[in-house]
């Protein structure tokens, strides 16, 4: 049966949203909160490069004073993740520097500050230039400012975000004596959240994350088009709209 041409064109468009989708979950191996190790130049080489950014972001926020406790590698199946991670003596604040490296070369980098209330709820602001797709969590509370490239900055608008949204609410002092450690239980309470959204699974057997049909199908489809587009739009609307909320949409930008 000969179909009209808009009407392949639709069955076209339909069939590559339900097939990448599934391709992906059927390709997708089950995932372990991450294992770090010490940064090496000689034997992690496809985030060596990642030092100048790291030095970009890591000195102003030493001089404010942070202090560096890890530098750190992530080898997953796709990328290779650094690390730099950092804490203030008079804040509950971690602060991290983040490379991540493709596998096609293709690099993201950002940094992030993350507090966590005595609640339990995570409280995060990044500057990260890549959207997520993990899904939404009610104790897990996120702000992206992709155009605040100025780490100082971004530390005071995360500061001033903490107070607005949880005022004298009590945090929880972060144990970064094993700075490894500290970000392997980040990433397994983070998988332990996807788990209550219904985007991954674990397998008690092997102790792994498995991603579930309905969160490849989510997951997939905010990085398509046009989603992808909508949600950058959304993304920057909001992150305007919250620095004026803030009263630091006027600030003096540093470059």
């Amino acid at each position: 049966m000969n179909l009209p041409p808009a009407t392949l064109i639709v069955v076209l468009i339909a069939a590559w949203y339900v097939m990448i989708p599934w391709k992906v979950w059927k390709e997708m191996k089950p995932q372990g909160a991450w294992d770090m190790e010490t940064f090496d130049p000689g034997q992690h080489g496809s985030v060596a490069q990642a030092t100048a950014f790291l030095a970009t972001n890591v000195s102003p926020l030493i001089a404010q004073g942070f202090r560096q406790v890890g530098d750190l590698v992530h080898l997953g199946p796709m990328n290779t993740t650094r690390v730099a991670v950092l804490t203030h003596p008079d804040e509950d604040v971690v602060a991290t520097v983040v490379v991540v490296a493709t596998l096609r070369g293709s690099q993201a980098a950002m940094v992030e500050f993350t507090a966590v209330l005595v609640s339990g709820t995570v409280f995060d602001v990044n500057n990260s230039p890549v959207l997520g797709a993990f899904g939404r969590s009610p104790d897990h509370v996120t702000y992206r400012f992709p155009g605040v490239r100025d780490p100082e900055r971004l530390h005071r608008i995360a500061q001033a975000l903490l107070r607005r949204d949880f005022g004298s609410a009590q945090l929880r002092r972060q144990d970064l004596s094993d700075p490894a450690a500290f970000l392997k239980a980040a990433t397994d309470r983070e998988y332990q959240r996807q788990v209550r959204t219904g985007y991954y699974r674990f397998d008690a057997t092997t102790g792994r994350y498995a991603q579930t049909l309905k969160g490849a199908y989510l997951m997939a489809w905010k990085l398509m088009f046009p989603f992808k587009t909508i949600r950058k739009a959304l993304y920057a609307q909001k992150a305007r709209r919250v620095l004026q909320e803030i009263g630091m949409d006027r600030e003096r930008v540093r470059p």
